[in-house]
């Protein structure tokens, strides 16, 4: 009787050493499935917010492109404020390339950025392609007329280099403001800026020729320089 007693104590304990290591060995493997899933659903994340941000940002020069303005148009800006919005076109940009080369070109393009954000921030400074850069202003036309006139000084009186030159750079720029609750399209805003941008390098370039745009339900404008 004792001897059967004690083989049930020796098969019960076994049972139990075997049941707690099952349950060590399920919790250890549940840890290392979760922790592995977890590292892979961040790398997945962070590929993927690197896609996005590839696919919204200019190489070259790491603005925001064509295709994030249109995007930010749509979803993010609040049209309850005045906005402008801005057309920025280097002068004479292709006598820098055929002079220095296009390697003096794009570093001449990343500088110019750096100056488009020290003056607006990332968020407003987008690359349309070439030499060409839209510009926002979350503010009316007053204000953004003085915002533009002191980046255009800046970078005339900015030294631009490439390797051992110095080279001197001026933009025209033509903007365009829009009041508040205003539904505007963004074709015809790019339209207006881009004739005020004509008028500017038509009026001897480095300059800054502006408007307040007004657009009725019928798309009629009126336009105040």
């Amino acid at each position: 009787m004792i001897t059967l007693l004690l083989l049930f104590y020796v098969i019960d304990k076994r049972l139990v050493e075997i049941n707690f290591k099952l349950i060590i060995n399920l919790s250890l493997t549940y840890i290392i499935v979760w922790g592995v899933s977890h590292v892979f659903e961040s790398m997945r994340a962070s590929n993927q917010e690197e896609i996005i941000n590839l696919a919204l940002r200019d190489s070259l020069t790491q603005a925001y492109n064509r295709r994030a303005f249109k995007s930010h148009f749509h979803n993010h800006i609040d049209f309850s404020n005045p906005y402008c919005f801005a057309l920025a076109d280097l002068d004479f940009f292709k006598k820098v390339n055929d002079k220095y080369g296009h390697d003096a070109g794009d570093a001449v393009l990343v500088q110019l950025t750096q100056l488009f954000k020290k003056h607006l921030g990332d968020e407003h400074v987008y690359r349309f392609g070439g030499e060409e850069f839209t510009l926002v202003v979350n503010d009316d036309i007053e204000v953004a007329i003085i915002t533009m006139d002191k980046l255009r000084t800046d970078i005339q009186n900015h030294q631009f280099t490439y390797m051992q030159s110095t080279l001197n750079i001026t933009i025209s720029i033509g903007l365009v403001g829009i009041d508040a609750h205003e539904h505007t399209h963004l074709s015809e805003i790019l339209r207006l800026a881009d004739n005020y941008l004509y008028l500017a390098k038509n009026n001897g370039r480095n300059c800054v020729v502006n408007g307040l745009t007004k657009i009725s339900n019928k798309g009629k404008e009126t336009l105040t320089k």
